[in-house]
């Protein structure tokens, strides 16, 4: 209700700022005035001050209500601290830009009385309020009479603005401004205004005219006086020169009196502008004198963090370098809603005041909201805390500081208003300036950022005795916990390991029990012909010289083809034995603790011992294409790349219901990397399954065949590998996996691969 109450009142403020009494037409003088002299971001701000947009003001086709009008005026004096301001402003209404196309319409009606006629009638038209009525028009001065309707209430700034507007005429046309009084003003008690204005007109050359027709009537009376006498050519001739000539002369002497008059006043408008250059040149004087003071006060207050001392040099150097007789601060509690602890330089008879002095934030007042809400500087006078808008507070800080005048500008550090800085001239009497102003605001938000500071450091340093004793506690019990993490994931990924195992050991019993039989076999078959080859051998030795030659013969070639017989046993027997050895040496790294430090190897190694392993499911139904096209040693972790390429090979038989192909590629993929493509023709993995295959814990097997672990640690391997992994799959299609491995490790690759352990990933 009460949200809905404040729109309907800022509505109708703002119905009542526009209500049609007054068109922009008729101020725009104003704007360019502003504009024209501090340029185009004041204008701006001094537009945010009254409460309507500067693009509402400029479109000459909107309104404005008398009291705006006013107050706008009314502002003015108070943004620049320049009385006479009004009178200036309205001076430009002879500028280009304060009537638009109306301007070449004034300046086809020739001079400026006739302009000024026109004012007359065209005057009711844009300000409501005023009735103009033309008294006395003569041909450089004029007399009018304003009058302001009941309602309207007559301003003595807006008397000074009209004044300045009819004086302004005249530089349209290239002319001095006129000069321009009141004799009468109904804003102090009169029943209306009287203007009187008198202006230089340029000579007009006409005596050089003149002078040819009296040279001319001077022939004819000529010819009348001596009918009988013809006046010549030459006579003729000579006396229109003459004629002219005199016309002419007169026509100099009155031109050259006018440019002496128009020089004059044109002499007094530049030691005007010359007293006005000189006041901005002691005003640039002063800025610049400001901003190195002002950059002289932030170094200052930025080599401290404590923040007793930052309000200390603050207050000082705002007095002895800005300039001031008396600076105060207030500091800001946010939870309170209260500015407190005020600290003042410049006048110890305050301190105990403002030392004990709350202000609410909520404070009901102009100021109030301007500085504490808008977060913007303001400079307070003593005609408005003697107004009707200043809260009972305010008045009593005034009254007990005794000041006439103070600027106050807020503390704001990201967003946050951290106090209020403020400063006068008690002593001095110095009016504060606009220019004073914008410096305490850019001073100010300077400060601010070290005044936040010293509080985060007060609060630090606060904390940092109880800190340090819990951080060494701390510290303790997380490295303990570290270290039991690390051996916990140590733990599930031998855990992995084993499982792997668990459900390949059906087909690994049979795929080892296979050569042990086969060398078993090999050995029975051995030992019968070791047997035989004994046998013969002693014949030999015991054949006597009486058997024949045929028989001895006999025996010698059966004891050979027995020994090759044996020799044949025992590559049989070796190449069991090898293959049972190959086995157990593969599944002995596969499933030893990871090794800390990293090894050069070739990566067909671990890619090799993942397929022996795997050898009794790929037996009989799987043909694998492999291409390795790059023979440089990598720099790795081999229990760990086993454990990636045992999985992924696995997944891919799995994937196989009956036949079917795997593809591996090993490849250089540039700068310095290794590209290994595993593919397969399966089953594939659904959409839907493809975003989740590296979370923990996910697995697309039935119950009890997968922990779900599988994939998920394979990623965390090749990515502390410092390398990438990739999968793609259709359904029905297959899938492949692509993993980019950097041929030397990292410093933290290395790091985080062997001392940081691995962590679980996706099946």
């Amino acid at each position: 209700m009460n949200k809905e109450s404040t729109n309907h009142e800022s509505l109708s403020l703002d119905d009542f700022k526009t209500k049609p009494e007054v068109n922009c037409r008729a101020f725009n003088c104003i704007l360019v005035y502003v504009e024209e002299t501090y340029g185009r971001k004041a204008l701006e701000e001094f537009i945010s001050r009254t409460g309507l947009s500067l693009d509402y003001l400029q479109d000459q086709n909107h309104w404005v209500s008398w009291s705006y009008y006013c107050n706008l005026l009314e502002t003015l004096v108070e943004w620049t601290g320049d009385p006479a301001s009004p009178f200036k402003a309205g001076t430009y209404s002879g500028h280009k830009k304060s009537w638009g196309y109306l301007f070449y319409i004034f300046y086809a009606f020739g001079n400026v009385g006739k302009v000024l006629k026109k004012v007359t009638e065209i005057a009711p038209h844009i300000n409501k309020g005023a009735e103009w009525t033309l008294l006395r028009l003569q041909k450089n001065k004029c007399t009018f009479r304003v009058h302001m309707k009941e309602g309207y209430p007559a301003k003595k700034v807006c008397c000074e603005c009209r004044l300045g507007q009819v004086a302004g005429i005249s530089r349209a046309f290239g002319m001095p401004l006129g000069k321009a009084r009141e004799t009468q003003c109904q804003a102090l008690g009169a029943d209306s205004c009287i203007l009187e204005i008198s202006w230089l007109n340029r000579p007009q050359r006409l005596f050089g005219l003149l002078g040819l027709i009296f040279g001319f009537i001077l022939i004819l009376i000529l010819k009348q006086l001596f009918s009988g006498h013809a006046v010549g050519y030459t006579e003729s001739s000579f006396i229109l020169l003459t004629g002219y000539l005199a016309g002419r002369l007169l026509d100099y002497r009155l031109t050259e009196k006018g440019n002496a008059q128009i020089n004059q006043e044109q002499t007094a408008a530049l030691e005007e502008s010359i007293q006005v250059i000189e006041t901005k040149y002691v005003e640039l004087q002063r800025a610049h004198d400001g901003l190195f003071a002002q950059h002289e006060i932030s170094q200052a207050v930025t080599s401290t963090l404590r923040l007793e001392d930052i309000i200390k040099i603050l207050l000082q150097m705002v007095v002895e370098r800005l300039g001031f007789d008396r600076s105060l601060i207030l500091l800001a509690d946010e939870e309170a809603g209260i500015l407190h602890q005020g600290r003042v330089f410049g006048d110890d008879s305050l301190n105990d005041f403002f030392t004990g002095l709350k202000v609410p934030l909520n404070l009901r007042s102009p100021i109030a909201d301007e500085v504490f809400k808008k977060r913007q500087g303001r400079i307070v006078t003593r005609e408005f805390i003697e107004g009707n808008e200043a809260s009972d507070l305010e008045k009593r800080i005034f009254e007990i500081t005794k000041t006439k005048e103070y600027v106050i500008v807020p503390l704001v550090s990201k967003d946050r208003l951290l106090g209020v800085l403020a400063a006068d001239n008690l002593r001095s009497g110095k009016k504060i300036t606009e220019g004073e102003k914008v410096l305490m605001v850019s001073l100010a938000n300077q400060v601010a950022m070290a005044v936040e500071n010293a509080g985060s450091f007060k609060t630090i340093e606060d904390l940092n005795v109880n800190l340090e004793k819990k951080v060494v506690e701390r510290t303790r019990e997380l490295e303990k916990s570290l270290q039991e993490l690390k051996e916990a994931q140590e733990q599930l990924i031998h855990s992995e390991k084993m499982s792997s195992l668990g459900h390949l050991f059906s087909g690994l019993a049979h795929e080892i029990n296979n050569p042990i039989n086969f060398a078993y076999n090999g050995i029975a078959a051995l030992r019968v012909s070791i047997q035989k080859i004994y046998d013969l051998s002693r014949q030999c030795v015991e054949s006597s010289a009486e058997d024949s030659e045929e028989k001895t013969k006999s025996v010698k070639e059966m004891l050979l083809g027995t020994i090759r017989e044996a020799v044949r046993l025992m590559e049989i027997i070796g190449t069991g034995l090898n293959r049972t050895r190959n086995l157990v040496s593969d599944l002995k790294h596969f499933s030893r603790k990871d090794q800390r430090d990293p090894e050069f190897l070739l990566i067909q190694s671990p890619i090799q011992s993942a397929l022996t392993i795997l050898n009794h499911e790929i037996s009989g139904r799987i043909i694998v294409h492999k291409e390795i096209n790059f023979k440089e040693r990598i720099q790795g972790h081999p229990d760990q790349l086993n454990q990636v390429f045992m999985n992924i090979l696995h997944n891919a038989i799995q994937a196989i219901p009956d036949k079917g192909n795997i593809w591996i590629d090993v490849e250089p993929a540039g700068q310095g990397e290794v590209r290994i493509r595993i593919r397969d023709d399966g089953i594939g993995i659904r959409p839907e399954d493809l975003p989740k295959v590296f979370e923990p814990f996910f697995t697309t097997k039935k119950r009890g065949e997968g922990t779900g672990l599988g994939m998920s640690i394979c990623q965390r391997i090749i990515e502390n590998h410092g390398g990438r992994i990739e999968l793609t799959s259709e359904a029905g299609k297959g899938t492949e996996v692509i993993m980019t491995l950097p041929v030397r490790l990292n410093r933290t690759s290395a790091q985080g691969s062997a001392a940081e352990g691995i962590t679980v990933g996706k099946d």
